[in-house]
């Protein structure tokens, strides 16, 4: 009887066990959700000097092996990558909470994608505010304590509301874990392999001139410069801004280092990688295996190896900061609108069309070509929500014209025009048809098998279809541009790698084993093909800051008009796009060289160029190159001055496949197009 007894009392207990284990797995896992920002905060106040401490470790780069330095193993390989995802876990909390709270997001595509941009919105407008009544910029600590702040009060939502447990069961599938998984390793594995790239390779044009518009953000609301900065005023506009402000968080929290613009890349990847997933088993009954995941994660990090060393319109480099943090983002939000879209949410759709026409000039054409393929193929119509994405678009657009009236009146900055319509008709008038490289630009990024997705009707869902025509509709869309740049095509690089992945007929049981060996071996291949040409970094640009020595005031302050004086500076080497560049001479940046010009990289010495007011003395012993009304340069010794122009950074460092002629990347600058079908040689 005891026995019995015993028996029973010990089937009760596990019956009531039972019964709780979902409670107790809800809540253990609601206090991991909390403990994991507060972690990665408490590790970032103690760390966050090691991202300042690996830059400044700079002088390895000019190291014969600058991709493996054993001595600085620890800080390369181990402490910046954590502190860099510890970053990016932060960063994304408050928003994942938000999207918690609010109920939107049922699985872990939407979960990422609302987060992320849940977070853009949050943190950057109390960091605004925050900074506007304290009347000084945010930096470091102070603003780790905003974003801590913003993760507490989003929690604090999130367990208040708490939306019904049903709702977020589709958060706990079995796959969730080894999705998360890869997506994690995913910017582990960058930040190491890449670790010279994102530390010491200088600058060119345009990562700088994201970094100086997110730096901008230290100095005012708006990333918007005034028209006294010159020729940088162009950029962010209302078409490409959003982008700005997660580069913003990180030169508050890091510092003010090349790093900082080019660590959202990072950040960017698993969001993007969680999005590409959930596409592609959107509306299957069969979710993908471990290799497929796999084979996807190694097709996006193949991506990444292109865009850090090829996707550029430098002469020398490429700089991740931008396009990679732009690009990147705006594929994310596109999958955003089209998971909103097959899943009927008109909200949401809504909120990320407005959100894409704010990421890329490329909004337009992609959703429009989007909505006309959904239009042709997916059944039943979705009539309503098409008409609502294309007011959206055609809204958004019509009020581009509104916020540069409102900031005016305000006092700030208007937004600018660089991208506007009238700078995409020439290209669009003006067609090529021989450049067949273009072709490898679109796909071997990618694996070159996602290509093949695209001449696979008969085998797709009508989903499936829709997602490759338009895929293929934009590689037309670019491919007859006269200009274009290589990272046009990562929209349709990451679109057709989605439609490959869904097409059915590939992963029968009886194809499935041939067709993941068949693309296995094409990443084989593509990676072959888009290995860089060399391991050596371009400094060539951090060379001719440290000898410029700039005696007007501004730059510490975040005045825009010392970017007024670009013009002046630019007389010491001709532009990128300029006839002579590479071959004949070293060209750049006047912008890049200024921010070296302010590093203080204990340059000991006279420098060999001056940058001062018209009105000072003249320098004793230099030959004055170049006055205006406000600002003189004089250059010290013409022999550095030759030994500078004579630098030959060898161009292009990224592969030769990836190489866009001269004529294609400048085409104001070069009014002659060749003949050739393969023109790599832009003296050609």
């Amino acid at each position: 009887m005891a026995q019995l007894a015993t028996f029973r009392l010990s089937c009760h207990v596990q019956r009531m066990a039972l019964s709780r284990a979902p409670d107790l797995r809800e809540k253990c896992l609601t206090a991991a959700a909390i403990a994991l920002p507060i972690l990665c905060g408490a590790i970032l106040f103690f760390w966050s000097g090691v991202i300042g401490a690996a830059a400044r470790e700079f002088r390895l780069a000019y190291g014969p092996h600058p991709y493996f330095v054993p001595e600085h193993a620890f800080l390369l390989y181990f402490a910046a990558p954590v502190i860099a995802l510890s970053a990016g876990v932060l960063l994304l909390s408050p928003g994942l909470f938000l999207s918690r709270a609010t109920g939107a997001s049922e699985d872990l595509p939407e979960w990422m994608i609302s987060g992320l941009i849940f977070s853009i919105g949050i943190v950057s407008i109390v960091t605004t505010i925050t900074q506007e009544l304290m009347g000084t910029p945010l930096r470091g600590t102070s603003f780790l304590y905003i974003v801590l702040a913003c993760c507490l009060g989003c929690s604090l939502v999130w367990l208040l509301v708490r939306p019904k447990p049903e709702r977020g069961k589709k958060l706990l599938r079995p796959n969730t874990r080894a999705t998360l998984s890869i997506a994690t390793a995913i910017p582990l594995i960058l930040a190491i392999t890449l670790a010279p790239k994102i530390y010491w390779e200088s600058f060119n044009g345009d990562g700088l001139h994201l970094y100086e518009s997110a730096r901008l953000l230290l100095f005012q609301p708006s990333p918007f410069w005034p028209e006294s900065a010159g020729p940088v005023a162009g950029f962010p506009n209302l078409k490409a801004v959003l982008f700005v402000f997660p580069v913003s968080w990180f030169v508050r929290l890091f510092g003010e280092f090349e790093a900082s613009a080019r660590l959202p890349y990072l950040l960017l990847q698993p969001v993007l990688y969680v999005a590409i997933i959930g596409l592609v088993e959107q509306g299957r009954v069969r979710k993908l295996g471990l290799p497929e995941r796999i084979l996807i994660a190694i097709a996006l990090l193949l991506l990444c190896l292109v865009t850090a060393f090829s996707a550029t319109e430098d002469p020398y480099s490429s700089d991740m900061a931008l396009p990679g943090v732009q690009d990147t983002l705006f594929v994310i939000v596109l999958c955003g609108l089209i998971l909103a879209f097959l899943r009927g949410k008109t909200g949401w759709a809504i909120a990320y069309t407005a959100l894409a026409y704010m990421t890329s000039p490329n909004a337009i054409p992609i959703i429009g070509l989007w909505l006309l393929s959904a239009i042709v193929l997916i059944r039943p119509l979705h009539g309503a929500l098409i008409l609502k994405i294309g007011a959206t678009l055609a809204a958004v657009a019509a009020l581009d014209t509104v916020p540069p009236i409102l900031l005016k009146l305000a006092g700030a900055a208007p937004p600018h025009e660089e991208h506007g319509i009238w700078n995409l008709i020439p290209r669009l008038v003006d067609v090529q048809i021989r450049q067949l490289p273009r072709f490898a630009w679109a796909f071997a990024p990618v694996g070159i098998c996602p290509a093949i997705a695209l001449v696979s009707y008969k085998w797709q869902d009508q989903t499936t279809q829709a997602i490759a025509l338009t895929a293929f509709s934009g590689f037309c869309f670019y491919y007859f541009q006269s200009q274009i740049a290589l990272h046009y095509f990562m929209p349709v690089a990451i679109l057709s790698l989605i439609a490959f992945w869904r097409t059915e007929r590939f992963f029968e049981p009886g194809t499935r084993k041939i067709t993941l060996s068949f693309a296995s071996l094409l990443l084989v291949v593509s990676v072959f093909v888009s290995w860089p040409r060399t391991d050596r970094l371009n400094m060539a640009s951090r060379i001719v800051g440290n000898e410029i020595e700039d005696r007007t005031d501004g730059y510490d302050r975040g005045d825009p008009a010392i970017f007024g004086r670009l013009a002046t500076v630019q007389a010491l080497f001709p532009r990128p796009s300029a006839s002579e560049v590479p071959n004949r001479s070293y060209g750049g940046a006047p912008n890049v060289w200024l921010y070296y010009a302010h590093r203080g990289d204990g340059r000991a010495g006279p420098r060999n160029y001056v940058l001062q007011w018209a009105s000072a003395p003249p320098v004793p012993g230099a030959r004055l190159v170049k006055k205006d009304d406000k600002v003189a340069l004089y250059v010290r010794s013409q022999a550095v001055w030759d030994a500078h122009k004579a630098m030959r950074p060898l161009d292009p460092s990224g592969s030769l496949l990836y190489a866009v002629p001269k004529w294609v990347r400048y085409r104001w600058d070069w009014p002659k197009r060749p003949s050739t079908v393969f023109t790599f040689d832009p003296e050609k």
